[in-house]
């Protein structure tokens, strides 16, 4: 089966690879490294979720208005308090969510992951508790969410236990692959 895989380049260095057709998402030091995770990534989440295709996936480019801050193809940090600009990407939390999982005996409750990873990235109080216009969640918390979302969609973590996220065994793997255990 021929899926897609778009990459961009990683902010830390390296890639970060999607497939649209499925949502997985990896990332390597090379653009062969990222599709070879990618590719591994893709496998355990369809022996999960078989995919009913349906073609394969456009993709495009599209452009928005100023003021979106980018420099050098990279997100800016400066506070943009409305819309949680400053906050850091789903793509960002990834890997740090994985290994505090990890580190915490490899489970954790998901207002403590929050917690933790508000610590890591050295949040504000005002980042930490701004919420979502007309939400009653916080930007960061969302975040984390999508994150967790992305990591179980790729089998690298469980969420079959209510309010308890797990790491798996591919989930181990990948942080060993990516040098951080």
């Amino acid at each position: 089966m021929q899926l897609t895989a778009v990459l961009t380049p990683a902010e830390e260095g390296g890639f970060v690879a999607l497939n649209p057709e499925t949502g997985t998402t990896s990332q390597g030091k090379t653009v062969e490294v990222a599709v070879a995770n990618l590719r591994e990534a893709t496998i355990l989440y369809l022996a999960q979720s078989p995919l009913t295709f349906v073609g394969h996936a456009l993709v495009t480019t599209f452009s928005i208005p100023e003021p979106a801050r980018v420099v050098a193809g990279k997100r800016c940090r400066q506070p943009m308090p409305i819309d949680g600009k400053d906050m850091p990407a789903q793509s960002e939390i990834l890997l740090p969510l994985l290994r505090i999982i990890h580190l915490n005996d490899g489970e954790i409750r998901p207002p403590d992951a929050v917690s933790r990873l508000a610590d890591e990235f050295h949040l504000t109080d005002e980042q930490k508790q701004r919420l979502r216009p007309g939400k009653t969640n916080t930007w960061f918390y969302n975040a984390v969410n999508f994150a967790r979302l992305a990591l179980v969609k790729s089998g690298f973590v469980s969420d079959e236990r209510y309010g308890v996220w797990v790491i798996t065994a591919a989930g181990r793997e990948e942080l060993r692959s990516q040098g951080l255990i």
